[in-house]
């Protein structure tokens, strides 16, 4: 859904220490800001992407597409009968999977996560107007189970102490490991002896959003997107006015090696 980056700073005389996190895929508690101690010594960015192309990439990254079809985008429009089928492909397959729409928050453990498959509607709406706090929870409750409800009381903020932050518990750079290996002990690989609460960073306590969405929903998610450092565009990450801002926001040179234009060009990222 949205991507929320957020980079702790701690300074220890002339030591440096950041941690960082990313969270994709899962409801934020609108309130997170205010409840949540681990927000204000943070530097949060929020990645948006524009609805359609993020439906039709889980479509075709984990969804149906995944297994059914095998692009050629070369091919899309210089072969005419390629693109033709391709079409035809997306007025069979896309519809049954909007039809599965919200199955997502019915799995086992993941009645806060979109996507997983299944198409969500409203998806970054719904990630941003998320709510953990007891008179919110009695009219999001949508299918949440009991032991989904006890779990979200108990990593709440007002019912849980987060203390100093356990870098294995964010996403963090193994050194005995070859240079850029990125480790996510507390996501894709889960280390629940370590990381019992998963990944430790602000506003990764779970929330809910599955009920109709209102404009009550939207004022939410207005609020909550107004608390951010930077809000940056997924389409615009390899301009230079973008890779600029963040610069700024961050303190380094525009040009530094590490920017994040000279980044996303030199991964090869399209």
């Amino acid at each position: 859904a949205n991507a929320v980056r957020s980079i702790y700073g701690n300074w220890n005389g002339t030591d440096k220490e950041v941690q960082y996190v990313e969270q994709e895929f899962q409801t934020m508690d609108y309130k997170c800001h205010q409840v949540d101690p681990r927000w204000n010594n943070s530097l949060t960015f929020i990645i948006l992407r524009h609805p359609i192309e993020r439906h039709m990439s889980e479509f075709f990254y984990s969804g149906p597409g995944s297994r059914t079809w095998t692009i050629d985008k070369s091919q899309l429009f210089s072969n005419e009968t390629h693109a033709r089928l391709f079409v035809d492909y997306l007025a069979k397959y896309v519809p049954k999977f909007i039809e599965d729409k919200g199955k997502s928050h019915k799995q086992k453990g993941k009645f806060n996560k979109f996507f997983g498959r299944f198409y969500v509607d409203n998806f970054q709406l719904r990630s941003l107007a998320g709510c953990a706090d007891e008179s919110c929870l009695q009219q999001e409750n949508d299918g949440i189970e009991p032991l989904d409800l006890e779990e979200i009381y108990r990593l709440h903020p007002e019912n849980y102490t987060y203390n100093e932050i356990n870098p294995v518990c964010t996403n963090y750079f193994r050194q005995d490991e070859p240079r850029g290996v990125l480790f996510e002990r507390c996501a894709k690989q889960i280390d629940e002896k370590r990381c019992p609460i998963g990944c430790d960073g602000p506003c990764f306590y779970p929330a809910v959003a599955w009920q109709s969405m209102t404009s009550d929903h939207v004022s939410r998610a207005l609020s909550a997107l107004e608390r951010y450092d930077a809000v940056l565009l997924n389409e615009k990450l390899s301009d230079v006015d973008q890779s600029n801002f963040v610069s700024d926001i961050v303190g380094v040179p525009r040009d530094a090696d590490f920017s994040m234009n000279k980044q996303v060009h030199n991964s090869g990222v399209k």
